[in-house]
């Protein structure tokens, strides 16, 4: 049984790193279980006001961690860096984490939009640069390389080459591909601020939950057009 002093009554969040260490973001920070033992992991800055409610690490073994209230957080070679939106991210409600194949990092905020952590540099992502919606709960890559993603307001998926190439001052836009009620979910409001808040499965189907089931979306190797969604 867990030490019950070391972890809140609320767990947000569930990851497993490459070295099999199991970590928990929860109500009032971050926990990691190795060799049997659950130890709480302090983190600077941070209040029970705020949660962990995201996970992820990279090919540096360096932990990301998402808050509802105190930014992006980095925990490397056991030193923490914050990054908020006093130093470039849009919002301080990171709500979904994914490192990419390339080791870069996507961050999903609430009211702000996407960012793209990568080679120390962090790039954003709005609507007014062709982002369907500012909210972001969940980021998945599929097998064809487009990211997928899910909002209050239903899921909308982009070439991740599209978004490579705005970041790099290509292009001064992008386009997604929406999905919502009228493409068949019996709803749009997809479910947020906890881990895991979607799922690609090994087929290839791409699973959201909302307020009113679990869609799915199949063939993800396809363009968007043909795409659809089930239940």
């Amino acid at each position: 049984m867990f030490d019950r002093t070391q972890i809140s009554d609320r767990v947000d969040a569930i990851y497993e790193d490459r070295k099999k260490r199991l970590w928990f973001g929860h109500w009032s920070g971050l926990a990691c279980y190795v060799d049997g033992k659950l130890t709480k992991v302090p983190m600077p800055w941070f209040s029970d006001d705020y949660e962990v409610v995201a996970i992820a690490s990279d090919n540096q073994d360096r932990l990301w961690l998402g808050t509802k209230g105190a930014g992006l957080f980095c925990l490397s070679d056991g030193k923490f860096t914050c990054y908020s939106t006093t130093n470039g991210l849009l919002s301080n409600l990171a709500w979904s984490l994914f490192v990419d194949k390339d080791n870069a990092l996507w961050v999903g905020t609430a009211d702000g939009g996407l960012s793209l952590w990568q080679d120390g540099r962090l790039v954003n992502f709005t609507p007014q640069d062709g982002l369907s919606d500012p909210t972001v709960c969940h980021i998945a890559e599929d097998f064809g390389g487009r990211l997928w993603l899910s909002s209050p307001h239903g899921v909308f998926s982009v070439e991740k080459a599209a978004l490579k190439s705005f970041a790099d001052g290509k292009t001064q836009n992008f386009v997604c591909a929406s999905y919502d009620q009228s493409d068949g979910m019996l709803s749009a409001a997809c479910t947020c601020a906890f881990q895991p808040s979607g799922c690609l499965t090994r087929d290839g189907r791409l699973l959201f939950p909302t307020l009113k089931g679990l869609p799915f979306c199949e063939r993800t190797r396809l363009p968007p057009n043909p795409l659809r969604l089930q239940w």
